[in-house]
């Protein structure tokens, strides 16, 4: 279990799962770390909340929608299981990711497209002692099965797949190795790192600093059910066999665990809905929604499959600090981080692949080369930064 200090929790705000952020809970220091050269950016700012629970505001760029998201962890690690998995997120960002390109490219080209459905398995590997550090994570391609929808030309439509594909930027993340750099900010001032990637960043303000307050709903968003309580719900499944059943590799011997992720979405009218699960080992499902419109991002509904997917992968990332936490007993009073992935696309249209930049705030009453070790571990371990680091290229089938 986490043992950094609980300061509130996904369940005592009174907000839903997930929400339009009203942006006057803001500083005017909150979009100071976007890059000009890339208005596209979406960053993600991170708190721990305590135990597993966590909570991110995903900003689209620049000028667009901002969203609070939370997450959690399941009775294997456990966590309370209140909130979607970060690995869920990833699943069913990509998914609709790329539905919401294909959809895209149909209108483009003068394609009845219709309704879209689809499935995604995304595997990951732990090896190692994660006790004594040791471990590393790992992933394996993603792999697509597409529905042809009824009355559509399969040649066509897995042509428009291919093109879809090409255009995602997390494919393209998945499809090279990117080498992603970090900072580490340890009570207040940053540190020179010795292990990892240093970010060319001068500076990123800490979200602690670009909060005014907990970020809240507009009232006008509060009223809108479909934004603000649907995003994000739990289905019901039992856990039962998986509770209470501790991770192997906690103790000092090396032990392989493998981790399969499984998602089903259907594209709608421009709305996707996710439903995400741990196959193995057992976990909840949960159903995300988001929204591909290339509308105006302030009136979208829900947040983009790329805002998913990038949560997914600062949760992830925070997981596997939490649990170096709790279990060597760090004295880490809090934990925030700030991730900023650049979105762009080249001139024929195919995503480009670009590193994240992630920045950690720690405070502690531990050695700054402790904390340090205690980075280099978690980005070792996490599955997302894993599969970012390898060069995964993605499959498909059709059903």
């Amino acid at each position: 279990m986490a043992s950094i200090e609980v300061k509130d929790t996904i369940e005592s705000s009174g907000f839903p799962l997930a929400f339009r952020v009203d942006r006057t809970s803001a500083t005017v220091e909150a979009t100071g770390s976007l890059d000009a050269d890339h208005p596209g950016t979406i960053k993600v700012e991170a708190r721990a909340l305590g135990g597993h629970q966590k909570e991110a505001v995903v900003s689209e760029g620049i000028a667009g929608a901002v969203w609070r998201l939370v997450s959690d962890e399941g009775p294997m690690l456990q966590g309370t299981d209140l909130a979607p998995f970060p690995l869920g997120f990833m699943n069913a960002g990509l998914l609709a990711d790329v539905l919401g390109r294909m959809a895209t490219l149909a209108n483009s080209r003068g394609l009845q497209l219709g309704d879209v459905t689809a499935e995604l398995a995304t595997d990951y590997a732990f090896e190692g002692s994660f006790f004594k550090g040791t471990g590393k994570g790992s992933a394996k391609a993603p792999q697509f099965k597409f529905a042809v929808p009824s009355g559509f030309d399969a040649g066509r439509f897995e042509v428009l797949i291919h093109d879809a594909l090409a255009a995602s930027p997390l494919v393209a993340m998945h499809s090279q190795a990117l080498h992603n750099t970090f900072a580490l900010y340890v009570n207040g001032k940053r540190r020179v790192l010795r292990f990892l990637p240093e970010s060319a960043q001068l500076e990123v303000v800490d979200p602690l600093k670009s909060w005014s307050g907990v970020p809240s709903p507009g009232r006008e968003e509060a009223l809108r059910p479909f934004t603000t309580k649907s995003l994000i719900k739990q289905l019901p499944q039992t856990v039962a066999a998986a509770a209470g059943i501790a991770p192997p590799t906690l103790s000092g011997e090396s032990a392989k665990i493998d981790i399969m992720v499984r998602g089903r979405s259907s594209l709608n009218d421009s709305i996707t809905q996710s439903e995400v699960w741990l196959a193995r080992p057992v976990g909840s499902h949960f159903s995300l929604y988001s929204s591909e419109s290339v509308d105006d991002r302030q009136t979208a509904s829900a947040p983009r499959g790329l805002s998913l997917a990038m949560a997914g992968i600062a949760f992830c990332l925070m997981t596997q600090v939490l649990r170096y936490v709790g279990y060597h007993n760090m004295k880490v009073r809090a934990l925030r981080i700030v991730q900023l992935s650049p979105i762009d696309w080249a001139i024929d249209g195919r995503a480009m692949a670009l590193p994240l930049d992630t920045h950690v705030f720690v405070h502690a009453d531990e050695s700054d080369q402790t904390i340090e070790r205690l980075l280099v571990m978690a980005a070792n371990t996490c599955y997302l930064h894993a599969a970012l680091g390898a060069a995964l290229e993605s499959r498909f089938t059709l059903a």
